[in-house]
């Protein structure tokens, strides 16, 4: 059950830059958040996951997450995501056509194309 105390926690944490963003691979985005109390030098890792359905698994690998279903570093990440305005949306990657994997790609968009020429022609 998400608590509005944790939700104050949470935007705190994005208030004061204790949750990133680090990239996104393929339908993963993937954060880090700070730890507080016992883990103060901790970085926790935090992943939203977009399933095909388009709901987002949240994962945290801090030890609230680990007996209860929200943390305070997943909400957090689910306000950066909407500030960021990072994709929710899932997107099928294709390499099967020319053995491409663009997975790697983190912001889905075509940086350009090149065309060679053969001179066989």
């Amino acid at each position: 059950m998400i608590t509005e105390a944790m939700i104050t926690r949470a935007q705190a944490l994005v208030d004061k830059n204790e949750v990133a963003y680090v990239n996104t691979n393929g339908n993963t985005h993937n954060f880090q958040g700070k730890g507080h109390n016992v883990g103060k030098d901790k970085i926790y890792i935090i992943t939203a996951e977009i399933q095909q359905n388009n709901e987002i698994a949240w994962s945290c690998d801090c030890p609230h997450a680990q007996f209860n279903d929200e943390c305070k570093h997943g909400l957090a990440c689910q306000i950066l995501m909407k500030d960021k305005e990072l994709r929710d949306e899932y997107k099928a990657f294709s390499n099967e056509d020319d053995g491409r994997d663009d997975r790697h790609l983190q912001d889905d968009k075509l940086v350009g194309k090149i065309h060679i020429e053969s001179d066989d022609d």
